[in-house]
């Protein structure tokens, strides 16, 4: 069974072939309830109060702080290719999404659900420890018509960074200017967290990002350059 709602401004589709009606209820719960506390387009959400200084981080909920504590490790991680904070504002969103849903993936794990496929914006998590396998396409950022790849997978988390969908929306924080060396990036791996976040980051780095991405075994990359070529970087291990 497959289930769709907007939520993040995004379409969000869920498949549970085993799944009734209340478990997609409670799945896309867990995205409005992360999209009302971290939402920068909600006025009251916790982090538009935070950014008017109504509320501390100190005073803010322990999920809020954890996103803060790992945004900040992430910059770190990245040299500060990631952050959180634009313009002195702060915006989690280039990792609350893969947050959202991870946190969905697990729910749905914890539930006893063996076969489950989430699909945000594009950024996957597919899970299946019963054999089944899951067919997925990636979107040809030349020609979203097409497909640029296809896999047959039982467990993947697949994140993928471009300008085709959104527009120029990623900065490099460094230089604060639009990257142009990647048409697109996606990243697979075990990790839908992790993938997110280094899809955007390799995305706003060019090239460079590519040998940051070596230092994390277990993750690959397909992406499509600035000349329209497809590329391929394998794990490491």
């Amino acid at each position: 069974m497959r289930k769709v709602a907007t939520i993040m401004g995004i379409p969000i589709s869920i498949d549970i072939p085993a799944g009734g009606d209340m478990i997609f209820i409670e799945s896309f719960a867990i995205f409005s309830e992360i999209d009302n506390r971290f939402s920068t387009y909600k006025h009251n959400s916790e982090v538009s109060n935070f950014n008017k200084g109504v509320v501390s981080l100190e005073k803010c909920s322990d999920s809020f702080k954890k996103v803060y504590e790992t945004c900040e490790q992430f910059k770190k991680e990245t040299n500060g290719y990631f952050d959180a904070f634009y313009n002195k504002k702060y915006d989690p969103s280039g990792y609350v999404k893969g947050y959202a849903i991870d946190q969905v993936a697990n729910y749905l794990k914890q539930k006893g659900y063996n076969e489950f496929l989430i699909n945000a914006g594009g950024d996957i998590v597919a899970y299946s420890n019963s054999g089944k396998t899951w067919k997925i396409g990636v979107t040809n950022p030349i020609d979203t018509k097409k497909i640029l790849a296809h896999l047959e997978v039982d467990s993947i988390a697949i994140a993928t960074s471009g300008t085709y969908e959104r527009g120029d929306h990623i900065i490099d924080p460094i230089t604060d200017k639009k990257p142009v060396f990647f048409k697109s990036v996606t990243i697979f791996g075990p990790s839908i967290v992790i993938a997110d976040v280094y899809a955007t980051v390799i995305f706003a780095m060019g090239e460079r990002g590519l040998e940051l991405l070596q230092q994390i075994p277990g993750y690959s990359c397909i992406y499509v350059d600035r000349n329209n070529e497809l590329k391929q970087l394998l794990s490491s291990k």
